[in-house]
């Protein structure tokens, strides 16, 4: 036990260095303020080289959740000009980080969606919904494409065991509402609206608020 225990830690505090690496400030640990080299487009470059290994990692790896957080961290610190144009790449590792992490095809039979959200990676979830958050000012169009996918997966992350993956699926759907056409959100409104009612009696008041603004957000739009 101690062993996977260790075992997962290292993973995930690994996870967090391709972040921390590309990030512009460099979280002062790349800084100018180190005494470290600063080259210019150094973060479109270093996404460039090892966007394409952890991608090929998630893909091939027994355990793949520890990639799929690299990219989500990643991803929070790079130029949006460079996410734009890898996102039709990257969305479906971002919906699918919003589910129990399987590797790929091993799940095949069984839509991830429909799988107790108890089960899908805390850390990971969060993550994602943030870079989710980014996407869908900047990509708007990509992320529009994955609703079907997508808002399953966060309303059933509401009632994740973890507050802090009640409350980031909660401001993702919200942000949903802010930045894609109301015309693509339409469709799921009420059936949105409904499923937000279990929330809105969270035992946690930060989720109970998040639910309320998250709620009259999906009830307030119009097609």
């Amino acid at each position: 036990t101690t062993t996977t225990t260790t075992s997962s830690s290292s993973s995930s505090s690994a996870a967090t260095t391709p972040g921390i690496t590309a990030h512009p400030c460099g979280v002062d640990v790349f800084s100018r303020a180190s005494h470290a080299q600063v080259r210019i487009m150094y973060r479109q470059r270093f996404f460039m080289e090892h966007s394409p290994e952890l991608v090929a990692g998630y893909e091939s790896a027994a355990f793949p959740k520890p990639f799929l957080r690299a990219l989500c961290h990643l991803i929070r610190s790079i130029p949006t000009p460079v996410l734009l144009t890898h996102a039709q790449l990257l969305m479906p590792l971002l919906v699918r980080s919003l589910s129990p992490v399987t590797p790929p095809g091993a799940d095949a039979a069984v839509d991830a969606a429909d799988q107790p959200a108890a089960h899908a990676d805390g850390e990971l979830a969060t993550d994602t919904c943030v870079s989710l958050v980014s996407l869908a000012s900047e990509a708007t169009e990509l992320v529009t494409d994955q609703l079907t996918a997508l808002i399953p997966r966060l309303l059933a992350l509401s009632r994740h065991p973890q507050m802090a993956v009640r409350i980031a699926s909660l401001g993702t759907l919200h942000a949903l509402t802010a930045h894609l056409p109301t015309h693509a959100l339409v469709p799921f409104q009420k059936h949105v609206a409904r499923e937000l009612e279990q929330p809105l009696d969270d035992k946690k008041r930060l989720v109970r608020q998040a639910a309320v603004k998250c709620r009259s957000a999906w009830l307030l739009f119009t097609g």
